[in-house]
């Protein structure tokens, strides 16, 4: 009964008065990341050096560092990266805006670029892309400039072309022939017709149009023509769902590559094949884009080969459809995956697979005697020295090799790696402690970054820097928590070892502990030590020090 009333006074006091928030749960990390999970700091990455490489890493981030293990230099960080989008801009802003070039031009607000997929009801596709308004207004403003904005000729061409882009969302709608007077309307009156053919689907009528003009030198649109047949079968081999049109389109672009007197067309095409060669031979073009990757490209070109092969990758059925010609592909393989790397290092000897095989050693590995040698030969400046380091000091552990393990991590530490690597060694120092001592010696962490349950990573906010210079991780807050005694917990809560902060955060933990196990010495002398490391809490830890009743006092805590 006696405390029911005062459980129930505690309530009624919360509803009313509402203190300071205690966290009385205990000592719990913040949504912090003492190591990159999911890839490589850029920062880091820009300078050359790569941490600790993990198997769960994302795939452009392994293929990344497969690179610059090999010897070439890092793919550069964008210099000017591109403002975001505006909240208000579409694809079809160009052209929207000029059309207000051409007197009497009826009025158009908005143009839905996007389709509904054939046979489905939910899904839909970009049929109408950005590049495609874009050049009808360019276009426009060469018409304009040579016809007039109130010219006949120019009012024809945008109703042509205002049909042409009816057929994005809905259609079908196709132009009319221009059937004679001004060459140039009549010519880009036939490629509107092809183009309203292509978005209204109508696929086989649309390449045959665009080949007509293709062979057509007088016509200013052959050399495009010949490019957008080529996308018509690509259509039709995917939203058309008709898949031997995708092997037409891709010898139609082969055959652009290859001829001289298209070279204007060269790039877009091969990156076009590209794309169908991932549908058509996926392990292959993988083959294609890890060569790709090894030799020296720009910037632009080099980011399109890892956002390429990794979608591919991410759509091999099954999952290890990898293809095993490849260096690179065999080690991203092996490295997320069971399979053993061991053979593969001995023959190749290279860094890559020197990390894997590390990184696989586990307890009565008979290649202990082989690996933790080599892994001591790398020196600093390699960038794979802080991956071999750590998952060599893993391989001494296995091996049983435990003083040589904790000589090897407090020399690592003492060379003040970047705090990622430094945070995943003071991990497995703090698994190797001896003594309470060395417990709270290793148990402080650098904050690496910030992240969130979405997969979020970034930099730490200053705000978070400032607050939490120091925090913990599951490895020391879990014992803390749950199995450390109280008497350590006070010890902790005063121990040099440990920084100010996390002392602090022990304090408070301890002190609800002490609380609830009804230890009044404890408490007071918590209480004392949280009035001097917590400001927030100072003014009510005084007064709860006031309490000279042991019942008073109790309640005070209870309510606190």
């Amino acid at each position: 009964m006696k405390y029911g009333w005062i459980l129930g006074a505690v309530l009624l006091a919360g509803l009313v008065l509402v203190p300071r928030y205690l966290e009385s749960c205990g000592v719990f990390p913040m949504e912090l990341r003492f190591t990159a999970y999911h890839s490589i700091q850029p920062e880091d990455y820009a300078r050359g050096h790569l941490g600790v490489l993990r198997p769960h890493f994302e795939r452009r981030y392994l293929l990344q560092a497969y690179r610059t293990l090999s010897g070439l230099p890092p793919i550069p960080a964008e210099a000017n990266p591109a403002s975001p989008m505006p909240p208000d801009w579409r694809r079809d802003q160009p052209w929207i805006e000029a059309r207000k070039l051409v007197a009497g031009a009826p009025a158009a607000d908005r143009i839905d670029g996007d389709k509904k997929v054939p046979g489905d009801d939910f899904q839909v596709y970009y049929n109408c892309l950005g590049d495609a308004f874009a050049n009808a207004a360019a276009t426009l403003r060469k018409r304009v400039a040579q016809w007039g904005a109130n010219s006949p000729q120019t009012a024809e061409w945008l109703r042509g072309q205002d049909q042409v882009f009816q057929n994005c969302s809905t259609g079908p709608v196709i132009p009319k022939p221009i059937p004679s007077g001004d060459k140039l309307l009549a010519a880009d009156r036939d490629y509107q017709i092809a183009a309203a053919e292509f978005y209204a689907e109508q696929y086989d009528q649309a390449r045959r149009d665009f080949d007509k003009i293709a062979s057509n030198t007088s016509s200013p649109w052959h050399d495009t023509a010949r490019y957008v047949a080529a996308r018509a079968c690509i259509r039709q081999g995917t939203i058309g769902k008709v898949p031997d049109k995708l092997g037409e389109a891709a010898e139609r672009l082969g055959a652009i590559v290859k001829d001289p007197a298209a070279a204007s067309w060269h790039a877009a095409a091969e990156e076009l094949l590209g794309f169908v060669r991932a549908r058509t031979e996926p392990q292959q073009q993988l083959v294609r884009l890890g060569e790709q990757l090894m030799q020296p490209a720009p910037r632009e070109k080099l980011e399109r080969v890892l956002t390429d092969y990794t979608d591919i990758w991410d759509h091999l059925t099954p999952a290890d459809a990898y293809p095993r010609n490849s260096d690179v592909a065999q080690w991203i393989g092996v490295f997320q995956s069971d399979l053993p790397a061991m053979e593969v290092w001995r023959a190749k000897r290279t860094m890559p697979w020197l990390i894997a095989a590390l990184a696989k050693s586990r307890s009565g590995d008979p290649a202990a005697h082989e690996l933790i040698p080599a892994a001591h030969a790398v020196k600093p400046d390699s960038p794979a020295y802080d991956s071999i380091m750590y998952y060599g000091i893993l391989t001494q552990i296995h091996a049983g090799e435990l003083d040589a393990a904790r000589a090897w991590i407090d020399g690592a530490l003492a060379a003040k790696p970047a705090l990622s690597t430094a945070n995943l060694l003071r991990s497995e120092r703090l698994r190797l402690a001896r003594s309470w001592d060395e417990f709270l010696r290793f148990a402080p962490r650098w904050p690496a970054g910030e992240g969130s349950e979405d997969g979020y990573e970034g930099p730490v906010e200053d705000a978070t820097a400032k607050r939490k210079p120091y925090a913990l991780d599951l490895d020391s807050a879990s014992p803390l928590n749950r199995t450390v005694p109280l008497s350590l917990m006070a010890d902790a809560a005063q121990n040099s070892l440990l920084p100010p902060n996390l002392q602090a955060d022990v304090a408070q933990a301890a002190w609800v502990r002490a609380v609830l196990l009804d230890d009044g010495n404890a408490s007071r002398t918590l209480a004392e030590r949280l009035e001097k490391l917590e400001p927030e809490l100072a003014a009510e830890m005084r007064a709860y020090l006031a309490e000279k009743d042991a019942a008073g006092a109790h309640f005070a805590a209870v309510f606190l």
